[in-house]
């Protein structure tokens, strides 16, 4: 018995979403299981972002991965699904330069690692890089370097 409620439960859902696939929006990209939601979720059948739910929109966004504010308000999620759509490029650049600055500013290039500071010291008083400054010109002993000049 609990098969045949089961099976009935499960081509309700099929013919629900054979109903829905038709009619869905060109724009909607989400892909996970909906029903499986807590509040389940149906796909938006209007181009006009407006017109969508506010769980649509933060479906589509997650789906995006843009990185939203979590309490942002309909019409904004909005907006800024209809900014993705214009111009994707110029948003993900916008999206990504915010994101450095909040993690604390310049990018990779910048970063200075673990023990740079002491491979410059090696480098500076090594002999090989005391010989070279010694044939710039300057002819200071060692010790009067060490002495500070």
């Amino acid at each position: 018995m609990a098969r045949d409620a089961k099976r009935k439960a499960d081509d309700v859902a099929a013919a629900a979403a054979s109903k829905t696939a038709a009619t869905v929006s060109s724009k909607w990209t989400v892909t996970i299981n909906l029903t499986a939601l807590k509040r389940p979720v149906n796909p938006p059948t209007s181009e006009d972002y407006s017109e969508w739910s506010l769980d649509q929109l933060k479906l589509e966004c997650t789906a995006r991965k843009l990185n939203v504010v979590k309490n942002t308000k309909k019409v904004d999620r909005a907006m800024i699904l209809d900014a993705w759509d214009a111009n994707k490029g110029s948003v993900e650049a916008l999206l990504l330069r915010q994101q450095q600055q909040t993690k604390g500013g310049g990018g990779v290039e910048y970063k200075r690692t673990k023990g740079c500071m002491f491979r410059l010291l090696n480098v500076v008083f090594s002999d090989h890089f005391f010989e070279a400054f010694l044939a710039t010109g300057n002819q200071l002993s060692r010790e009067e370097i060490d002495q500070g000049g």
